[in-house]
């Protein structure tokens, strides 16, 4: 049996069945983050998704959370950053996911552009990445309704979705634009990490018709490859554990293990330098 994490995404206020995020998920992603690339950073999450989740997953910002959650449960809830200042503040990945949350739960984020016998569908965007205005447009287009007929725009190629969109009258391009501009109207407040003038922390706004939400999700998936690397290492020459028996670990797992082995290694030395040290002389022996 495979065990899942259930997950809620706010937008689609739905609940999703997560497996758990392995060490052969994991290491490409370390791959593709070293590459700076964000087109395929946010491509190798969007795969990443449709590997890990029983549902369809639709809206960025509930990738965001699903991302964001097993991140915090798999690899660890706390993340590192520092202020104007160079000290190290620490923040809560759950409390950032539950305080974004609670916030876009509570607003209107679907309307409806009717285009002669069409109707468009639209929402919060649904992808990780955008490459300029274009795509963010593209991307908070969901349903086309034809005849009573819904027609995914989300899951059309970007071929598709170029056709579609250059045929777009500029009157509906801008009813699209002043959805938009209604959605950043009522999210404008939104911070992923919150200003704090007290301790020198300039905030992180939470802009959804950008690329800061797959900026995010890079800083907290970073880490030193070498370090994995390092793991790997360590497992399989130390504990004997297979290459495929790492693969099939958590982050999480390979870590605990790697401490228990750690602190047997550091007991059992312990014990030797006691046998090994010399016997205090006795008061006659002086």
């Amino acid at each position: 049996m495979e065990f899942k994490l259930p997950i809620y995404l706010p937008v689609s206020k739905q609940t999703v069945s997560c497996r758990e995020l392995y060490n052969s998920d994991y290491f490409p992603i370390l791959k593709y983050l070293t590459t700076n690339n964000m087109a395929q950073i946010g491509a190798a999450f969007e795969e990443l998704i449709l590997e890990l989740s029983n549902k369809e997953v639709v809206y960025a910002f509930d990738k965001f959370v699903l991302l964001s959650t097993l991140r915090s449960i798999i690899i660890g809830d706390t993340i590192e950053i520092y202020n104007a200042n160079k000290e190290t503040l620490k923040y809560s990945i759950s409390k950032i996911i539950t305080d974004l949350s609670g916030v876009i739960s509570t607003f209107t984020h679907d309307t409806k552009i009717f285009l002669d016998d069409l109707t468009l569908e639209l929402s919060l965007p649904t992808t990780l990445y955008f490459n300029n205005t274009e795509d963010v447009i593209k991307s908070s287009i969901i349903n086309i309704i034809d005849n009573k007929k819904t027609i995914k725009y989300y899951l059309y190629n970007d071929e598709q979705k170029e056709i579609f969109f250059d045929s777009l009258p500029a009157n509906i391009l801008l009813k699209i634009q002043e959805h938009m501009s209604n959605i950043m109207s009522s999210t404008e407040s939104l911070e992923l990490i919150p200003t704090n003038k007290l301790l020198n922390i300039e905030g992180i706004p939470c802009n959804l018709y950008s690329n800061i939400l797959l900026e995010f999700l890079k800083i907290i998936y970073s880490q030193d490859l070498m370090h994995f690397y390092e793991l790997q290492y360590n497992l399989t020459t130390k504990l004997n554990v297979s290459y495929s028996q790492f693969m099939d670990m958590t982050p999480a797992e390979s870590k605990i293990f790697l401490n228990f082995y750690k602190k047997e290694n550091k007991t059992a030395h312990s014990e030797n330098n006691k046998i090994n040290l010399p016997v205090a002389p006795t008061y006659n022996d002086i």
